[in-house]
């Protein structure tokens, strides 16, 4: 909990996966990674402009539960004590009924968003809709070695498009493991897009994250009233 041997070892407390003042829960890890990654190139864009962290992670943690059913009680636990969380739920069916689900809760009901919500874009419903394009295709080309994959079938909902995609090339369904092996191919190129693009920011997906971000950190300090 000491901020100045964090900053001397290189981390922040969400690298180490301890709650913070304002808390970000979403559903998997997928989800926390791509955030995560995102707010770090835009710290550090702001703080080379502004002087100042954009979505300082020494005072926001973005953590996920494995599975959108824990959200709810990970929001109580923090509430209970007295730290500042919000749940952030996927905007798909599935996503939307758990949301649904958890604002049965009265007490809580103003601390749950889905991702559409926040980012203000109906079509950014998962965390596949906040990878870039070019990334995202070339994932699923080397994940499924097809040489060719069109963009109009992998357009936002990413995930709903994929599922329909890959059952029509393959005949089959999508699986829990097939998301995985993508899902491997996502992480490698997307670090490598972070990394090796002049301006990473630029891209459309980007600026979902940056509204998706501005947009949690306003719903933290109503919370926080």
């Amino acid at each position: 909990n000491d901020e100045l041997l964090r900053h001397s070892l290189g981390y922040t407390l969400a690298d180490v996966g301890q709650a913070n003042e304002f808390n970000v829960v979403v559903e998997g890890f997928t989800d926390k990674y791509l955030l995560l990654e995102w707010s770090k190139k835009f710290n550090e864009k702001y703080i080379k402009e502004r002087g100042e962290a954009f979505f300082n992670l020494n005072s926001y943690a973005i953590f996920d539960k494995h599975g959108r059913g824990s959200i709810h009680k990970a929001v109580d636990e923090l509430t209970q004590a007295k730290l500042v969380a919000i749940g952030l739920f996927d905007g798909d069916r599935d996503g939307k009924f758990s949301l649904k689900e958890a604002k049965k809760d009265s007490s809580l009901q103003d601390q749950f968003f889905s991702f559409n919500e926040l980012s203000k874009n109906l079509n950014c419903k998962t965390a596949e809709d906040l990878i870039p394009e070019d990334v995202f295709i070339e994932s699923v080309k080397k994940a499924f070695r097809k040489a060719r994959v069109s963009k109009n079938v992998l357009k936002k909902p990413r995930n709903t498009k994929i599922k329909s995609w890959y059952k029509r090339v393959f005949k089959k369904e999508f699986t829990i493991m097939e998301k995985e092996k993508l899902w491997g191919k996502v992480i490698e190129l997307f670090s490598k897009f972070l990394s090796t693009s002049s301006d990473p920011l630029a891209c459309g997906e980007a600026k979902l994250v940056e509204e998706l971000l501005k947009g949690s950190q306003s719903k933290l300090e109503q919370v926080k009233g």
